[in-house]
């Protein structure tokens, strides 16, 4: 009578334990934010992205520069620090495993969060300055388009809607670089198809 009892008992929180096991495929990633003299960043904004899933997390880094992000499900990574005054810095394919508590830290080189790429399709090429924002879908790039001006319009057909007088939404394959040089441009086309929108 013993033995069965103790088989009862014993019986589900054997179960339960790995039923635990089986089910926590979790880990953990922390770090520290430095600057280029290694003195801590507070208050710097760390965005991880399950490359597998899309689904990305957000937290802050403490007064000392250090932040801890628990209960990340197992995958790769891609790991963004933000601070203002300072560049962005990236880590990607972060692999976490079960039971990981990763290290991922980021020294800061001072300058702006923007930067210079140079995107370029089959119908042309051009400089920019980018940022990277959480609203967009990686792989994706979103360049504004509402005037004839716009510098989608040199990587897209050009032609107007004929209501709105403005582009179409639009959309092709590009290939994205980091650098350039930016061209300065008054006017797409030197002005003369809005001068003759307006004439008409």
């Amino acid at each position: 009578m013993r033995l069965v009892t103790a088989l009862r008992v014993l019986l589900p929180t054997t179960l339960f334990l790995l039923g635990t096991h089986i089910f926590a495929q979790e880990g953990t990633i922390v770090g520290t934010v430095t600057d280029p003299s290694s003195a801590a960043v507070p208050n710097s904004t760390i965005t991880l992205v399950n490359n597998e899933t899309g689904i990305s997390r957000t937290i802050t880094t403490s007064g000392d520069g250090q932040y801890v992000a628990p209960d990340l499900h197992i995958g790769h990574y891609s790991v963004r620090a933000t601070a203002s005054g300072f560049k962005l810095a990236e880590q990607t394919n972060v692999t976490l495993a079960v039971g990981d508590r990763l290290r991922v830290d980021f020294k800061l080189q001072v300058g702006s969060a923007q930067e210079q790429v140079t995107v370029e399709s089959r119908r042309g090429i051009i400089s920019l300055y980018a940022r990277a924002d959480d609203g967009i879908p990686r792989g994706a790039v979103f360049i504004p388009f509402c005037f004839y001006e716009a510098a989608a319009n040199l990587l897209t057909n050009p032609a107007l809607d004929p209501v709105g007088k403005i582009p179409e939404f639009k959309y092709c394959a590009v290939k994205m670089m980091r650098g350039g040089e930016l061209t300065p441009r008054s006017s797409y086309g030197g002005g003369a198809a809005i001068a003759a929108l307006e004439i008409a």
